[in-house]
């Protein structure tokens, strides 16, 4: 959907994973996993920048698990909008899931 007098842009990703597919020995994985998408990618290494990003240009971030579903989403400024999907792609594509921020929110 496009409207040329917007000046919002919005994306989102559902991904086919929800609590209804967490392992019985890990309930909450999926969860979990939600959350660590937004702590890093391998060309956005630093934890929380992607939301930095879109705080500075006047957006929001966030996302919801469900039983069938995962759905991320963000909203920011005309202007910034191509930076800020290409920074979202890579949680998809190449999420850094590094040790010690799988601790930090393991204990969070």
């Amino acid at each position: 959907m496009q409207d040329k007098d917007s000046t919002k842009a919005a994306a989102s990703m559902a991904v086919n994973a929800g609590h209804f597919d967490d392992p019985l020995d890990r309930q909450g994985l999926a969860h979990f996993l939600e959350h660590m998408l937004f702590l890093g990618t391998d060309k956005y290494p630093d934890s929380g920048s992607f939301n930095n990003f879109v705080s500075q240009a006047g957006g929001n971030t966030n996302a919801w698990t469900g039983t069938e579903h995962t759905c991320y989403f963000f909203d920011i400024n005309n202007q910034e909008f191509e930076q800020a999907l290409t920074q979202f792609s890579r949680f998809f594509i190449a999420p850094l899931l590094n040790s010690a921020e799988t601790e930090k929110e393991r204990n969070a």
